[in-house]
């Protein structure tokens, strides 16, 4: 699994702490939300990509309930 930061005209702490998590950083100033996105998206090695925006929280399952129903053949993704 690997972490990927999109920073979009931040003025906070995020970059200094996401890369104290050793996370993957990428800067996109556009104010399109697919664009910023997508760039982080392009430098994910992964077969499978979760978005989450800052200002949202993962259940402690998330990630084993997306990859279970993923597994099912149903669903190819969601939001």
């Amino acid at each position: 699994m690997e972490i990927i930061v999109a920073l979009n005209r931040c003025t906070d702490r995020t970059e200094e702490i996401a890369l104290k998590h050793s996370a993957k950083v990428v800067r996109e100033d556009s104010r399109n939300l697919a664009r910023i996105r997508n760039a982080a998206a392009k430098v994910a090695t992964g077969e499978i990509i979760v978005t989450i925006d800052a200002d949202s929280r993962m259940t402690d399952n998330m990630l084993t309930e997306i990859d279970r129903l993923l597994r099912t053949g149903t669903f190819i993704g969601g939001e």
